[in-house]
């Protein structure tokens, strides 16, 4: 993510923008640019160091009849499958995270305004030291079916009489989903609510008295968010 060097103030957007107040599931690419908030994409290489960081005992066995951990997150299309396989790889003892907890609220205002289902990997033994004068990293895992899912309940109609199908509700669900949904999954405005809310997780782990703004948090705080879409079950994306 990257914002805008020069957004504009919060107190104009309050005065006049109140429609920029609504459900982060409802957010569009409209609001992210009255904030000066955009996508950039960044080329990655995996290094054969990263990816031996990565094994299992799953790998080292000649043969199984079983896929590994790594094959199932790769290629089973159901989320549930992803998510067990997932923290089979990086939670426990010699991997690289300690414990998962479901993800915590968007705040607003001091407010919890909105808990999107995702879940957040602690790294392991964080000290103290470090806890208290920069930011844990955290790693965040969201599968993209929830946000599909959650935005269609928001407008999901009543049946009609006695049960029978709602014909003018069920085009104005597919009006709403496509006025919101964006044309490439991996720039969702909505994962910048999940981001956020990974940054103000950590903000209320460190130590200290001043402030953190938005813009600080985008490039000061280490987080990561990892999403997976089942439409191609090999495809993923990470976002830093």
């Amino acid at each position: 993510m990257a914002a805008n060097a020069n957004p504009k103030p919060f107190r104009d957007l309050v005065d006049h923008h109140r429609d920029l107040f609504v459900d982060p599931l409802l957010w569009t690419y409209r609001h992210l640019d009255l904030v000066g908030c955009r996508f950039e994409d960044v080329d990655t290489t995996i290094t054969e160091s990263t990816q031996d960081d990565c094994r299992t005992d799953d790998d080292q066995r000649p043969s199984q009849k079983l896929p590994s951990n790594t094959e199932q997150l790769a290629t089973n299309p159901f989320p549930t499958v992803k998510y067990r396989c997932l923290v089979n790889l990086l939670v426990g003892e010699g991997r690289a995270f300690a414990k998962i907890r479901k993800g915590t609220h968007f705040f607003f205002a001091d407010q919890p305004v909105h808990r999107p289902h995702y879940t957040v990997f602690y790294r392991q033994d964080q000290p103290d030291e470090h806890v208290r004068k920069s930011s844990p990293p955290l790693v965040g895992y969201l599968h993209y079916t929830n946000v599909n899912g959650d935005r269609r309940r928001k407008f999901e109609p009543c049946p009609g009489p006695n049960g029978s199908l709602n014909f003018i509700g069920a085009r104005i669900l597919k009006i709403r989903l496509a006025q919101i949904a964006p044309k490439e999954w991996t720039k969702d405005p909505y994962f910048v609510c999940i981001l956020l809310a990974l940054a103000q997780l950590q903000e209320r782990k460190l130590e200290s008295s001043k402030p953190i703004t938005y813009t600080v948090w985008l490039h000061s705080i280490k987080f990561a968010l990892l999403g997976l879409w089942d439409s191609n079950s090999a495809s993923s994306h990470v976002f830093l």
